[in-house]
């Protein structure tokens, strides 16, 4: 411990002592501050920054579609940074973060708001980032790399050996890195980049400098760098502990190093080095949240490109259902169905009136929709067009819920559903046909009219034979069909549809045959 530090603590001990001293080094984290979520920076997510807590241990995030809504933890980090990668462009969210120790969690953060944009080619796309140039690394060559700019559809790349000088551009690159062949050995240049589109280019970038090593391979082995590591994976949930990751070996290959990314467009940094073809990070990993890694295979000569990028997150994540439906022929309600998720203990479903909507009501709680992979939506108004979307929950380990399923749209029919139950009996040499009452979906009463339908074979043609209405209509019918020739026997059929009391709702789908046989 330094002797500042040392004197600060001494001073807070003479003035605490016992409960009090307990109470100041063990005390809730205060709320954190200047939260700050970001506006159309990138396409496909929102980063979410803010100031560290003292004595905080971790942070937790929440997100609500509204300023006022509810907010829901989607995140669980020992940084102060969080990319959310659950949204969709265009669509405003609302973010709160809280600061945590073992002693509890502080009051939730003042709200930001923030946006995914997809960046359209008539705005420059703005600096990039994260600059830096190998130092040595190589012997033919200066590596440079940056974070990747939203928006960009190439790169410029500049150097100098002056860093007050002028930059001259040295080459273009559609992504990074970019290897500047042209450099001398042992000479430091400077390096800046900016990104370009259809609409411009940024300013430049800030510089780094780097530079190629005059050392020789040796070794008989020629100057050749190993080849990218390929079949980069990164368990995903598998493990309690850890991260295990794994690549394919490289010819020519002495060691490897393994670089960790908080996303996937980076800063990546190295977090090891290894002779074999995987790695156990075991980092003090924060369950469920997403890590991004890369590797790179060494040799006397120096370091081969890097591989593509692998993500993976220890314990056991929730990922939101697929094959999800809603129905659009039912009157008593929209089903709203998906596909089992592994280990769920439960789901949750939204509902909205426009698939892109900035706000979702939550319609089936975990308490309704346990492990079952339907939800029967009955408060559904008539008519009108709904859009669904589900999440699957799990508390054991504690990951919570998934993200949002892909919207499905559904529609809750206006006209009365088939009757059920439907009997015909012979009764006094006439046919009585009976059903079970069927409810009119927008009064929510017994329908007020039946339709009977008689027909010779069960497939049909069905002709109508009679109607029944009242306030409600009555449930049975009695038919007097045609008798059949004397030694004759004849089938009859007979089918109902329930009628609506609202004359655009009309009536619905038949229902289920019935059938008699008469004797001539």
């Amino acid at each position: 411990m330094k002797k500042g530090a040392l004197a600060g603590l001494l001073l807070v001990v003479a003035f605490l002592s016992g409960c009090e001293l307990l109470s100041f080094l063990f005390r809730v984290p205060d709320a954190p501050t200047d939260v700050r979520a970001s506006d159309g920076t990138f396409p496909d997510k929102v980063q979410i920054d803010w100031n560290p807590v003292s004595n905080a241990k971790h942070y937790e995030v929440y997100r609500a579609p509204t300023e006022a809504g509810e907010y829901e933890k989607i995140a669980t980090t020992m940084g102060t940074r969080y990319y959310d990668g659950d949204v969709n462009p265009n669509i405003i969210y609302w973010y709160k973060v809280r600061a945590c120790n073992a002693r509890g969690c502080s009051a939730m953060s003042e709200p930001d708001s923030g946006f995914a944009q997809v960046q359209e080619e008539t705005q420059i796309p703005p600096s990039p980032t994260n600059i830096s140039a190998s130092d040595g690394t190589y012997t033919d060559r200066v590596r440079v790399n940056w974070a990747e700019v939203a928006g960009a559809s190439f790169y410029e790349v500049y150097r100098t050996v002056n860093p007050t000088g002028t930059y001259t551009q040295i080459g273009q690159t559609s992504s990074p890195p970019y290897d500047d062949y042209t450099a001398n050995p042992g000479t430091t240049y400077w390096y800046k980049v900016r990104a370009c589109n259809a609409a411009g280019c940024s300013a430049l970038s800030t510089a780094d400098s780097g530079y190629a090593s005059k050392s020789g391979g040796g070794g008989g082995g020629g100057d050749e760098l190993p080849g990218t590591p390929a079949n980069l994976t990164a368990s995903k949930g598998e493990y309690e502990d850890k991260i295990h990751v794994t690549w394919s070996p490289v010819s020519g290959a002495e060691r490897y190093e393994v670089f960790r990314g908080s996303s996937e467009g980076g800063p990546y940094g190295q977090i090891a080095e290894t002779t074999g073809t995987s790695y156990d990070d075991e980092d003090n990993l924060v369950p469920c949240q997403s890590y991004w890694y890369k590797v790179r295979a060494c040799n006397e000569n120096g370091c081969g490109n890097f591989s593509a990028p692998a993500e993976g997150w220890r314990e056991f994540r929730m990922v939101p259902p697929e094959g999800v439906d809603a129905s659009d022929t039912r009157s008593d309600g929209i089903l709203v169905s998906w596909d089992p998720v592994e280990h769920a203990d439960c789901y949750k479903v939204f509902r909205a009136v426009s698939a892109t909507a900035t706000s979702w009501d939550l319609v089936g709680d975990c308490n309704e929709v346990q492990t079952a992979s339907s939800y029967l939506d009955t408060t559904a108004t008539p008519g009108v067009t709904y859009w669904y979307r589900v999440k699957a929950c799990n508390e054991e380990p504690t990951c919570g819920c998934s993200g949002f399923s892909a919207p499905a749209r559904g529609y809750r029919t206006c006209y009365p559903m088939a009757p059920e139950n439907v009997k015909a009996q012979l009764s006094a040499g006439k046919v009585q046909i009976t059903w079970d009452p069927v409810e009119d979906p927008p009064t929510g009463n017994d329908v007020p009219k039946y339709e009977i339908y008689r027909a010779t074979s069960e497939e049909g043609p069905y002709t109508k034979v009679g109607e029944v209405t009242g306030s409600p209509a009555d449930t049975s019918f009695t038919d007097d069909p045609p008798d059949p020739e004397a030694g004759e026997k004849v089938t009859y059929y007979y089918k109902v549809k329930a009628c609506s009391s609202v004359a655009d709702c009309g009536c619905g789908p038949l229902s289920a045959a019935a059938s008699v046989t008469i004797e001539g």
